[in-house]
């Protein structure tokens, strides 16, 4: 083999391993995920931190993740790729034609029910579409959930919606999840993002509230609503294929 990636996982520890077996191969780290963030074991993110600078590439999806290894060795960032065919071919909306304000919900944990509760009061302006392993926590007319999601069904429902919720509770290393999967698809189909404060990001389509506090929630949710969707930058987002290219390359 001419290249291997490693992953954020345990499978780290096979390291010295592959090394001893081929060491004329490229050694890539992508680290999709912070493991502290994860809680693994403490031993597996001490040997990630002893070996990383032995990888000829640590590829990174965060700007948050970067400044963890940025004085690692050859660090670049290399946000998540996403389907683009697929969201370009979704050409039917899944909502009904009501004039209410869709909002739009993926993931399969920390969704932030407290923002829900305080933000679905209004059920005659807001619609909320929550896409995931989530139980009700009220019966609120606007808040639709539709339980966990085959991936191809999510996508119509976040091509059309008004707005993306990263509405996520505080977790240790929250923080990492500022360019997520979620946050490069809500922002392909040039959609606001609804964002905790504690997630800060750099893209010009994040609207902030803080946690708890209704009149920030509340403003957030018009902020949405009246946002410039076309000043969206969707040039630097790229295909998985696109984003393999980049971790080859460089």
């Amino acid at each position: 083999s001419e290249i291997f990636i490693f992953e954020s996982f345990p499978g780290l520890l096979w390291f010295d391993h592959f090394k001893r077996l081929n060491h004329n191969a490229k050694f890539v780290y992508r680290v999709s995920d912070d493991m502290r963030q994860l809680n693994k074991h403490p031993h597996v993110i001490e040997h990630e931190m002893k070996i990383t600078a032995l990888f000829d590439l640590i590829s990174v999806p965060s700007e948050y993740i970067f400044n963890i290894f940025k004085d690692k060795g050859n660090v670049k960032l290399h946000h998540h790729g996403i389907r683009k065919d697929l969201f370009n071919n979704a050409l039917i909306s899944p909502y009904n034609n009501s004039d209410k304000f869709k909002f739009v919900f993926t993931g399969n944990a920390y969704l932030d029910k407290n923002f829900l509760d305080v933000a679905s009061h209004d059920s005659e302006k807001w619609e909320f579409h929550i896409l995931g392993p989530f139980k009700k926590n009220k019966l609120n007319i606007n808040i639709k959930y539709y339980g966990e999601t085959e991936y191809h069904d999510t996508v119509p429902y976040i091509k059309f919606a008004g707005a993306g919720l990263h509405t996520l509770e505080y977790s240790k290393g929250a923080e990492s999840f500022s360019d997520s999967l979620k946050v490069i698809q809500y922002t392909y189909c040039r959609l606001p993002v609804i964002a905790p404060e504690f997630i800060k990001s750099s893209r010009s389509n994040f609207i902030y509230y803080k946690p708890g506090d209704k009149k920030s929630i509340n403003a957030s949710l018009e902020k949405a609503k009246t946002f410039d969707k076309n000043k969206i930058d969707v040039s630097e987002i790229l295909s998985w294929d696109e984003m393999t290219q980049k971790i080859i390359s460089e």
